[in-house]
């Protein structure tokens, strides 16, 4: 046997025995680096003999001439079995084999999908839609870089304080580990230029459009083309911010209605001048058109609007509502006829020309004029005698007004409140007069001229008219 290196052959010539092969590195730990993040870290004592050191995952090389402590990312979240080899020239030996596990808990990013206001009239707050990060356990809300709240699930109500615009973050939360969602700026407006949002969908009547409180010029000044003696202009504030259906009461709404309220009375539509479900209804009464809307609101939960008596305990219902006198209840949650001075609010969306949209070729020498091409811009928001076709139109046929609205302009005449009466000089929230033989319509219709944002009309509340027809709102303070 060998004593040592050092030998002869039997010739007596001495040769040397080389061994090159280094002594095993010892492997000892492979560790999590951070279990919010990836990686291991693999920590071994060298071998001394060895020139380097290559990394093995699972029998494969993974990494060449590396040094403790390595960090080696494997890409998933199993088990490897890890080996380090060390290397002199060809030679080789492996260090035993050390299971390890990258532990990476940070969950998915979250996905803001909306920040939206809830109600533009006031400092109501933005809803924050989004969808929750994968793993997640919680999620908090960051608003410019600052937490907010904390375990809130979407949709989430937030009220910044302020009409500015804000920059919204939600944080997935899974232990110690996190990951932010995409930023996603919002405002929460208060002002009037804020009406025209979609405020809430109705089952029967719809999209229901804000229209924030406000002060405007009621009436129109005398040189505005078609004008006549009733429209003397005053400054009018109105302090109730309402939501106003986004287009006239349609058959449908009505069918749909007495579904689910029987003792609605049958549609009063002459469907001579408008068969189609999504026609406006024609011929209502205004007394029928009070207890469409009360029994709209008992429908949805609301408190109703009209009453029969002053002190307001006698709600109008089928058995009650053609008796008179009528009183309403602005303030109540229930859905209403708009007031005369809501509705040209409405109408005009905060323009002062004779329409909502600006008709240039709308002169006092073609005012009533019905024929095709005379106002063309009108005529693509208006359904009136220069297009009509011998019938109402499906309500939203024409575009809408800048707080989309529809069929502000033409269609159907809308029955509103008031009494007719004269304009005052100046009020807050006026509703026309306490008594009177005849109630305000406003709009105009498909057979008529145009009819301007201030034209007025009025009938007796018991007529009906294949031209007549409206629209509801109620007050959302």
């Amino acid at each position: 046997s060998w004593i040592d290196s050092e030998s002869f052959d039997s010739a007596g010539v001495s040769f040397t025995d080389s061994n090159d092969t280094p002594g095993p590195p010892v492997l000892t730990s492979v560790t999590d680096l951070n279990p919010c993040d990836s990686g291991v870290s693999i920590v071994f004592t060298a071998s001394v003999e060895a020139s380097s050191h290559d990394l093995y995952v699972d029998g494969s090389l993974q990494a060449s001439g590396i040094i403790s402590p390595h960090t080696y990312v494997p890409g998933d979240a199993n088990s490897h079995d890890y080996v380090v080899r060390a290397i002199n020239g060809t030679c080789y030996t492996n260090s035993n084999t050390s299971a390890g596990t990258d532990v990476n808990n940070t969950p998915g990013a979250p996905i803001i999908s909306s920040v939206t206001d809830l109600y533009g009239c006031v400092l109501s707050g933005v809803s924050v839609v989004f969808s929750a990060g994968s793993g997640a356990t919680s999620h908090d809300l960051y608003v410019d870089g600052s937490l907010q709240a904390s375990g809130i699930t979407s949709p989430y109500t937030y009220q910044p304080g302020d009409p500015s615009s804000h920059d919204y973050i939600i944080r997935g939360i899974y232990g110690l580990c996190w990951a932010d969602s995409n930023t996603v700026a919002g405002i929460d407006f208060a002002n009037a230029n804020s009406s025209g949002e979609l405020l809430s969908v109705d089952a029967i009547v719809g999209n229901m459009r804000s229209v924030c409180q406000g002060t405007f010029i009621q009436g129109s000044p005398t040189d505005e083309p078609c004008r006549i003696f009733n429209e003397t202009q005053f400054i009018h504030t109105l302090t109730r911010n309402i939501a106003v259906m986004e287009t006239e009461v349609t058959r449908q709404m009505w069918a749909d209605l007495q579904a689910v309220q029987p003792t609605l009375p049958a549609d009063p539509t002459n469907t001579s001048y408008g068969s189609g479900m999504s026609n406006p209804v024609n011929m209502p009464t205004w007394y029928e058109t009070i207890l469409f809307a009360n029994l709209l609101s008992l429908q949805n939960g609301l408190d109703r609007c009209y009453y029969t008596d002053v002190s307001l305990t006698v709600p109008v219902d089928a058995t009650n509502y053609t008796t008179s006198p009528i009183y309403c209840d602005f303030g109540t949650s229930g859905y209403r006829l708009l007031s005369e001075g809501e509705w040209e609010y409405a109408a005009r969306a905060l323009t002062t020309t004779p329409f909502s949209c600006n008709e240039t070729n709308y002169t006092s020498e073609n005012c009533g004029e019905c024929t095709a091409g005379t106002h063309p811009t009108l005529e693509q928001y208006a359904v009136y005698c220069a297009n009509e076709m011998g019938t109402s139109e499906p309500v939203g046929s024409k575009l809408p007004n800048p707080w989309n609205l529809s069929d502000m302009h033409g269609n159907v005449w809308e029955w509103c409140w008031d009494w007719n009466g004269t304009y005052p000089t100046g009020m807050t929230d006026h509703t026309g007069p306490i008594s009177g033989t005849q109630r305000v319509l406003r709009g105009g219709s498909w057979e008529d001229e145009a009819h301007r944002s201030a034209s007025r009309y009025s009938s007796s509340p018991n007529s009906r008219g294949y031209m007549f027809g409206f629209r509801l709102a109620r007050s959302v303070n």
